[in-house]
């Protein structure tokens, strides 16, 4: 009987295998290596993704210490001759999350994951002193913060739409690697302010932070606190450091002067937002016409997504286009950068979201076979104007709707000839005339593809300005190009078209009309 059982669980790990890493990355951030920003960092908590990394079932570090083997599983980065033994947090088949010690020394180096005597290919890793990622609401590490409202010692709500700060105030932000520390780290908590070189922008204003360190509850975890702008409000402020050189993801925060529900032209309405705080949940869509000018040639497309989401994935869904004028957020994606259906549950709206245009129509259709998610391409159909948007007799989930958008006007891009090479260690000025200034607001938008990977930046001005300034720390977050890139300027409306149906509480279409060109980022 011994012997069978040895038998068997001989093949129980052969049919598992051995473990596979695919990914390792910041467990705030979640940035792939080929960012800037993509090391790991000394100190700081990372995830590695795969396959047979650990036991079916989570299992997570009780107490400290933290141990360097749980459940079967440990992690091991070597640099040079040295090899390390990561703490461990948690681990799972497809996920483990450790602590890269303090002592790892800075380099190109490799990752192993063993689990059960198996021990997986070496998977490449880059050492640094710092790269910071912010912890986000929705976990991918982009859109809401983790951040807490310092209202007093006692009063420390979490920041939302719901819950903003006011300007003058102090936010809590939450993250992992800001860098090395002294003592023992895998005994427990060691917080203190570091002495690091730490940019704060806020609505892309420069603060300096009033602390920045080891949170005083957990290992591996950083704070960092400051004060937020007079002149800044919002409810998808970004926030995003540079701590040594390095930039974070960028995040948002909600400010609002008079410290109630903070609503916005191109999101959810008060009552809506108050229904999403009761229910933490809601079933909504977004339509985006686009028109590109790319040279001579017109790519006019239309994207549609219906989900029934939380608060988090709605803000990030809604966030991007909704930042103050004169800010940016960087932006990155991998493979074909789908939503996270894991998270969301897709609604059907029917066979296809329809543009009309005169009485002319074209199509977004279900893409990937995935539910909620339509796309289309129109050539050149999306003219300045009166468009239709409709669902036709809609579906069981989502009723019919019919709501008209204008396209606006693309803006004159006076010095597009002038720009051919992007250096991003500079800062990147644009000129334009024309735009709306009451209505619209003007798109600066860049990227640059590496690999499998797109990653970019996203800035909205003022159109009366009549220039704009993208700025170096920005451009930095980006990787110097191996393909490319765009860089592209124009008008967007800067309040949606509002819709509702059966089945969905809130819907929203935006207009934008760009011209882009290719350019290359050095």
């Amino acid at each position: 009987m011994n012997r069978l059982a040895l038998l068997f669980l001989f093949a129980a790990a052969l049919a598992q295998g051995a473990p596979a890493i695919t990914a390792a990355a910041n467990a705030a951030s979640n940035f792939p290596g080929e960012l800037p920003g993509g090391g790991l960092a000394q100190g700081g908590m990372f995830v590695v993704y795969g396959s047979g990394l650990g036991p079916q079932a989570l299992v997570q570090t009780a107490s400290f210490p933290l141990p360097v083997t749980l459940s079967g599983t440990s992690v091991r980065v070597t640099v040079g001759q040295t090899q390390v033994d990561c703490f461990l947090i948690y681990t799972l088949a497809g996920q483990v999350a450790a602590i890269l010690p303090s002592r790892t020394p800075v380099g190109e180096g490799t990752l192993r994951v063993t689990y059960n005597g198996e021990v997986s290919g070496p998977f490449s890793v880059r050492v640094v002193r710092s790269a910071l990622g912010i912890f986000t609401r929705n976990q991918t590490g982009a859109g809401p913060a983790i951040a807490q409202n310092a209202i007093s010692g006692t009063e420390q709500p979490l920041n939302s739409l719901t819950e903003p700060v006011r300007p003058g105030q102090t936010v809590v932000l939450w993250g992992t690697g800001l860098g090395s520390v002294q003592g023992d780290e895998a005994a427990g908590p060691l917080p203190g302010n570091q002495s690091l070189d730490t940019e704060v922008y806020v609505g892309g204003r420069r603060v300096d932070p009033a602390y920045q360190g080891r949170s005083g509850c957990c290992a591996g975890l950083d704070q960092i606190a400051f004060s937020v702008p007079d002149s800044v409000r919002g409810c998808y402020v970004p926030v995003a450091l540079r701590v040594n050189g390095v930039v974070s993801n960028f995040t948002t925060i909600t400010v609002e002067p008079e410290g109630a529900a903070c609503t916005d032209p191109l999101g959810p309405g008060p009552g809506d937002l108050e229904r999403l705080r009761d229910t933490g949940a809601m079933a909504y869509g977004l339509v985006d016409l686009t028109r590109i000018l790319f040279g001579t040639v017109y790519a006019d497309s239309g994207d549609a997504l219906f989900l029934n989401t939380t608060p988090a994935r709605l803000a990030s869904a809604v966030g991007t286009r909704s930042i103050p004028m004169g800010s940016c957020v960087f932006q990155w994606s991998q493979g074909a950068g789908l939503p996270d259906f894991r998270v969301a549950a897709g609604l059907d709206a029917g066979a296809s979201v329809n543009a009309t245009v005169a009485s002319s129509s074209r199509q977004m259709l279900p893409r990937f076979g995935l539910p909620g998610l339509y796309s289309g391409d129109f050539n050149r159909f999306l003219e300045p104007g009166p468009v239709r948007v409709d669902n036709g007799p809609g579906s069981r989930a989502v009723g019919p709707f019919q709501v008209g958008v204008q396209m606006p006007e693309a803006v004159q891009w006076l010095n597009a000839q002038q720009i051919s090479d992007v250096s991003r260690a500079q800062d990147l000025v644009v000129r334009w005339q024309g735009g709306d200034a009451a209505q619209e607001a003007v798109v600066v938008y860049g990227v640059s593809p590496s690999g499998t990977l797109s990653a970019g930046f996203y800035c909205l001005a003022n159109p009366a300005s009549g220039q704009f300034s993208v700025p170096a720390w920005v451009l930095s977050a980006m990787p110097a190009g191996t393909g490319e890139g765009v860089l592209g300027v124009g008008a967007t409306r800067r309040t949606a078209a509002r819709f509702r149906a059966d089945g969905l509480e809130f819907g929203a279409v935006a207009a934008t009309s760009i011209a882009a060109k290719p350019v290359t980022y050095r």
